[in-house]
């Protein structure tokens, strides 16, 4: 039985159930360029060759791939497969056309038509993604393909590992090739790692680093001539990122240089000619993991062939006397392991962070002593945990004044119960006032109450 149907209401089916297409009596080219427009999905249905090779049809059919801003976006986008259509139909589309297939379905576009590709839609295809080695390579040696590889790169991730120029690329005028670059690098900075270290020049390193982006040339970058570096390209290199220490010729760098890296905890990109004691004091003051008797493996070095200081207290000293941007504790905690328990009261001297690697049963009263006196309020408070308690004297009430920490101010509070003597002694710990608080006046025993209480809150 035939029947008619509205054709509108007809195409909102096809959507959901593609295969009824083929229930359409007598479908002539309008008709199922009609229906493919509304679904997409139908034109792997069509039964007739004729019609998957109409020009109209297919237009019909990647006609969503011109309408959507972002076609990705699109549930239909996906259900649009141009392998399905027979290549000669896409030779005898316009060149706008090709180029809207090359951008929105670029691997496939290139697969079916590499052999039928112009120099241009070549372009286009690099531009949108497509890898540079599918390209013939009778066009490796012409500029505008490695401008167009310029674009893909300068939108794509930065991480990525690029194709290197070939040689070819030089052969007709290798200064004018030189100099073709520089625009490129100018305007893309990532796109100095398509060409080979050896071919690096001066000027391609000044448009790389002069750009403002954080560049890091790998180890490779090692073998740019000596000849593209002064010492102006190698602070622009540093400042760029400091892990480009490791390429410039040692005889630009200072020790300077390896201080500020060593600052970053970059200190595996220092070359060794630069590791003076001074330069190893903030190495050890500003690396992210402390020293091992092992290999240190994240540095490429280990610690007891290059870093024989470490057994040197001055050089303990040193370090963990060094103004540390990652703070106090960091120098402390690197070199910890190294230093002996005849040296311990020295280090604590020099910095009180030191407390948290001596053991509590270790901790004589000379070490209280001198922990107590170094420490501010706040070391004291980050540091509760590692104090033995017990060596706490009401002597050293006074010291612990200005503490937050409710494991000190309970001991101290123990300690002062036990002095009072008379009815009018007011002792107390006292905490510090400021904005941001109220004084209130209570027995020891009820404020280590409240305190605990107030603990309990965030802040």
């Amino acid at each position: 039985m035939k029947y008619n149907v509205d054709k509108k209401k007809f195409a909102k089916l096809l959507i959901n159930r593609p295969t009824v297409i083929k229930k359409v009596s007598s479908l002539d080219e309008d008709m199922a360029a009609y229906l493919i427009e509304a679904s997409p999905t139908c034109y792997q249905h069509l039964g007739s060759a004729v019609l998957r090779a109409s020009i109209k049809v297919v237009r019909a059919y990647i006609k969503r791939l011109w309408q959507e801003a972002d076609p990705y976006n699109s549930s239909l986008h996906h259900h649009i497969d141009i392998r399905l259509i027979p290549r000669d139909t896409l030779r005898r589309l316009e060149m706008k056309e090709r180029k809207m297939l090359l951008k929105r379905k670029t691997h496939a576009m290139v697969d079916i038509m590499r052999s039928y590709l112009t120099y241009d839609e070549w372009l286009y295809a690099v531009e949108n993604g497509q890898t540079i080695r599918d390209v013939p390579e009778e066009y490796w040696k012409r500029t505008t393909l490695w401008r167009a590889y310029a674009k893909q790169i300068k939108g794509a991730d930065s991480g990525k590992k690029h194709v290197l120029l070939p040689d070819v690329y030089w052969e007709k005028d290798s200064q004018k090739a030189s100099e073709s670059l520089v625009d490129m690098v100018r305007d893309c900075p990532f796109f100095v790692t398509v060409i080979p270290p050896k071919r690096v020049t001066k000027e391609h390193l000044m448009a790389t680093f002069q750009s403002g982006k954080e560049i890091h040339l790998g180890e490779d970058y090692r073998d740019i001539p000596t000849s593209s570096w002064d010492r102006g390209v190698a602070v622009l290199a540093i400042n760029s990122d400091r892990r480009n220490i490791d390429i410039i010729p040692t005889n630009l760098l200072t020790e300077d240089d390896a201080l500020r890296t060593a600052q970053e905890s970059l200190c595996g990109f220092i070359p060794e000619k630069l590791l003076t004691r001074k330069v190893k004091i903030s190495i050890a003051a500003h690396k992210h993991m402390e020293y091992s008797s092992g290999k240190d493996s994240d540095y490429r070095r280990s610690d007891a062939e290059h870093f024989p200081e470490l057994n040197d207290v001055s050089f303990q000293l040193a370090v963990v006397s060094l103004e540390n941007k990652h703070g106090p504790q960091r120098g402390v905690r690197n070199i910890q392991e190294f230093v002996t328990p005849a040296n311990r009261t020295l280090i604590l001297e020099a910095n009180p962070y030191f407390m948290q690697f001596i053991p509590k049963l270790e901790q004589t009263d000379e070490i209280i002593n001198i922990f107590l006196s170094k420490a501010t309020p706040k070391v004291l408070d980050d540091m509760a945990e590692y104090i033995n308690m017990g060596k706490i004297k009401k002597s050293h009430a006074p010291l612990l004044i200005g503490c937050t920490n409710n494991l000190i101010l309970s001991t101290a509070e123990k300690k002062l119960k036990r002095t009072r003597r008379t009815k009018n002694a007011t002792e107390h710990i006292e905490t510090k006032k400021n904005t941001n608080t109220v004084e209130i006046t209570v027995a020891p025993v009820e404020f280590a109450k409240i305190r605990t209480q107030l603990d309990r809150y965030k802040d």
